[in-house]
């Protein structure tokens, strides 16, 4: 089940019997007197209301913290990932696996070829497509992570 479903259910459930059980201890506290009974229930759902909205703010809270911390390490392994690919001494070629398209390149690859950064990624452009095709045609082999 997900999360969010659960935590909604979670809710509804003890949202319900908060309501079960708070209807029942006005209606002993008052002891059927209309007047305390109204002031009451009026203070029920305020305290209901109050509850609830500490509650969502604090998912809130913990899904938008949550979320923030995890753009951070997405950004840090993307920037650890830069940094080994550029200063690796080997060539290395980052492509799509699907269209086998050049997407980066590293600077050993670019000294290694002669070609300028912008020329590289345009490879299956200045080669043409079947030269390009043949170049990566091992990788082409190899399953795209799912």
């Amino acid at each position: 089940m997900k999360p969010a479903i659960r935590i909604a259910l979670i809710y509804a459930l003890l949202s319900g019997l908060s309501i079960v059980w708070s209807d029942w201890a006005v209606w002993q506290w008052t002891r059927g007197d209309a007047d305390l009974l109204t002031r009451g229930q009026s203070l029920k759902g305020l305290a209901f209301v109050a509850a609830g909205a500490v509650i969502i703010f604090f998912l809130v809270y913990h899904y938008v913290r949550s979320r923030h911390h995890t753009q951070e390490l997405l950004e840090q392994a993307r920037d650890s990932f830069e940094q080994f690919s550029r200063r690796n001494p080997l060539l290395v070629l980052v492509y799509d696996t699907a269209s086998l398209r050049l997407l980066a390149v590293n600077d050993a690859a670019v000294e290694a070829e002669g070609f300028k950064r912008e020329e590289f990624l345009t490879l299956a452009k200045l080669q043409g497509e079947e030269d390009f095709e043949k170049l990566l045609a091992p990788v082409s082999r190899i399953k795209p992570y799912p």
